[in-house]
């Protein structure tokens, strides 16, 4: 059986756009509320008649709005790959010692995601890959049989 691998750009799950974001309490009365609330907002400050902020992290330092330059697919060059055999150790070895490759996670037994260097051809890349995960089939062994069918013929020449 060969091994396959499907490749599939890789999309941000927290990627998310203005329009995404109800801007009224007609849209989504529940969560404009429940933002308000767990953020202190009340009608009549100064946040609240602002549009929200989209998507944040909170964290130790606080509240920080993730902008488009902050989302990793515009940092990186993400790939997602299905294979048909579950990985194992020496994979994760082939994939990580590719040429191009920046970085590995491996999610399940068939699917992990690279990160490729922006200098590299994706496709080249993926390629290399493909080719490491696939590796020719060794060449076969003379046999014992054979060496002395050969050494046979040779001293019966000599002779």
């Amino acid at each position: 059986m060969t091994n396959k691998v499907q490749w599939r750009r890789w999309v941000d799950p927290i990627k998310v756009s203005k329009k995404d974001i109800p801007l009224d309490e007609d849209e989504c009365p529940y969560e404009i509320a429940r933002f308000r609330e767990a953020f202190g907002i009340m009608t009549g400050s100064l946040l609240a008649d602002k549009e929200p902020l989209g998507p944040t992290l909170v964290g130790p330092q606080g509240i920080i709005p993730l902008h488009e330059s902050m989302e990793p697919s515009r940092l990186y060059n993400l790939w997602m790959g299905h294979t048909n055999f579950p990985l194992k150790k020496k994979h994760f070895r082939a994939i990580k010692t590719t040429l191009g490759v920046e970085g590995i996670n491996v999610f399940s037994p068939y699917r992990f995601r690279i990160a490729i260097g922006l200098n590299f051809f994706a496709d080249e890349v993926k390629e290399s890959i493909v080719a490491a995960l696939n590796p020719p089939p060794p060449a076969p062994r003379p046999s014992k049989v054979n060496g002395l069918i050969e050494f046979a013929r040779k001293t019966s020449e000599a002779a």
